[in-house]
């Protein structure tokens, strides 16, 4: 990322909203148009190889940064508040398990489960199984 010209990072930087529900979308377009702009991207997205340790410290001041405090509530912990890779991770994965698809598909697996009177462990079993397969 050191090789990046000032004025386009800036620029690039100042174009990231804060995260909301409302703008996941094109703020993993934005954030994602940085990572390939500091030539990143692959390592971001596949998760590794790890990212130098100057260039992990950066990417996680910046995604931080644009994160409101309910995101980074939501999203950070002490495993990854300190690695841009799990970071992006965790927020990848909150954001898609709140998209409107992904929902759906929950509550239809879920409206499929049958109720058994007489085999309640099925049902049980099945309805703990549901949350994990998504």
């Amino acid at each position: 990322m050191d090789n990046i010209n000032a004025t386009i990072l800036k620029t690039t930087i100042e174009a990231i909203p804060i995260l909301t529900k409302e703008n996941s979308s094109s703020w993993r377009t934005r954030i994602t148009a940085l990572f390939k702009l500091g030539g990143l991207k692959d390592q971001m997205v596949n998760g590794q190889p790890d990212l130098k340790e100057d260039e992990n410290t950066i990417l996680c001041a910046i995604i931080l940064s644009k994160l409101s405090t309910q995101t980074q509530n939501n999203v950070g912990n002490s495993e990854n508040e300190d690695n841009a890779q799990l970071l992006w991770k965790a927020i990848l994965k909150h954001f898609i398990l709140s998209e409107p698809s992904h929902q759906e598909r929950v509550y239809n697996q879920f409206s499929n489960i049958e109720f058994d009177i007489s085999n309640i462990e099925k049902f049980i079993t099945e309805k703990i199984f549901l949350p994990t397969i998504f």
